[in-house]
């Protein structure tokens, strides 16, 4: 029987990533067994394998399924503040207000997940790979787009390289990341300080 094409909507496709990404969120990637998800989803082990190849695909697609999701969440709240910003005051406001939710204390488990997405990244072999490829392009893409949005309205200098400047925000969240990791003691709002000031340094300071 051939397999169901990646992306399908198909049920039991779907059960099997929904409960994957439960174990996901509450332990390590490696503390359940292909056993666990099909008994919590009453699936076959035949109904699987229609599915997926292994547990390892599975793992795969719910971590980009995780990663998406959490984009996807990022990005409309900076979409919200934007645009609520009626005036660079309020914008700086409104920066200040995201960089303190990216950074609070309460995202750990968030940034948790992307290390973990990260991690997976590292097996040469990973399927995960290209959807991580083009869940970037996707973010950066989305926050140039916003940048360019706060251009318009006199927000953001014009002479802001807009695609740029997203992929710099990008990796100075994700590094943020491994900073938490091997410095746990870090102080939340002064990593949120500078990076406001710092961001506010690149896109709203006028040129020279």
């Amino acid at each position: 029987m051939a397999r169901v094409p990646a992306g399908s909507s198909h049920p039991t496709r779907q059960e099997l990533i929904r409960a994957t990404r439960a174990w996901l969120n509450q332990d390590a990637v490696r503390n359940f067994t292909l056993e666990d998800v099909l008994a919590e989803t009453f699936t076959s082990k035949g109904a699987f394998y229609h599915h997926f190849a292994d547990l390892n695909e599975l793992i795969e697609v719910a971590l980009s399924d995780i990663f998406k999701d959490i984009i996807d969440a990022d990005i409309s709240s900076l979409r919200s503040l934007l645009e609520n910003a009626d005036s660079p005051e309020n914008f700086h406001f409104a920066l200040r207000t995201s960089a303190d939710i990216t950074f609070s204390r309460t995202r750990v488990h968030v940034r948790r997940q992307r290390l973990r997405i990260m991690a997976a990244l590292a097996d040469e072999t990973s399927h995960l790979r290209e959807g991580i490829m083009s869940n970037t392009r996707h973010v950066v893409e989305a926050l140039a787009d916003l940048i360019r949005r706060a251009q318009e309205r006199e927000l953001v200098a014009l002479d802001v390289n807009a695609q740029a400047t997203a992929q710099l925000l990008l990796g100075m969240i994700y590094g943020h990341v491994f900073i938490e990791l091997g410095l746990p003691d870090t102080d939340a709002v002064e990593s949120a300080s500078a990076y406001v000031r710092l961001l506010q340094g690149i896109i709203i300071a006028p040129s020279a």
